[in-house]
C-alpha cells in the first residue's frame, strides 16, 4: 500500500512540466545569443565598410586640385578620416587612365577586409572594395 502511494507521486511528477521550460530556455538561449551577436557583428562590418568607402570618396576629392598626389598621401588622408575605427588592412591605389576623346582621369581603387569575430564560427572574411574615377585638372 505504501509503494502505491509512491507510484502515485511518481505519476504526478511525470505529468508536471514545470522544469521543461527551464530546460528549453537553457537550450535555446545560447543559440539566440549567438544569433543576436552575429547580427550586431555583421552590422558593425557593414558600418566599417561604409566608413571606408566614405573616407576614400572624401579623400579622393583632393585629387581634383592635386593630380600628382601619391597613393601614400591619399591613404594618409583616408586614415585621418577613419581615426578611431579599427581599420587596419586598407589598400588604396591610384592609376592614370585615358578615356575616349583624350580625357585623362585618375582611378582610385581600394580594398578592405573585415574579419568577423564570432564564437564557435569558423573564420569569416568580408571583402570590401571598389573604385571611382576622378577627373584630372586641365593643364
Amino acid at each position: 500500500s505504501s509503494w502505491r502511494g509512491g507510484l502515485r507521486r511518481l505519476g504526478g511528477f511525470r505529468r508536471d512540466g514545470s522544469g521543461a521550460t527551464a530546460v528549453e530556455t537553457a537550450l535555446v538561449t545560447p543559440v539566440l545569443m549567438l544569433f543576436l551577436f552575429a547580427v550586431f557583428e555583421l552590422g558593425w562590418a557593414m558600418q566599417c565598410g561604409s566608413s571606408v568607402r566614405e573616407a576614400v570618396e572624401h579623400g579622393s576629392r583632393a585629387l581634383i586640385s592635386n593630380p600628382d598626389m601619391t597613393p601614400e598621401e591619399l591613404t594618409a588622408r583616408v586614415d585621418d578620416r577613419l581615426e578611431g575605427l579599427p581599420i587596419e588592412n586598407l589598400e588604396v591605389t591610384i592609376a592614370q587612365e585615358w578615356l575616349t576623346g583624350n580625357i585623362q582621369v585618375s582611378r582610385v581603387s581600394w580594398t578592405y577586409d573585415y574579419q568577423l569575430a564570432l564564437p564557435m564560427v569558423p573564420e569569416t572574411l568580408f571583402h570590401f572594395g571598389s573604385s571611382l574615377v576622378i577627373p584630372r585638372a586641365e593643364a
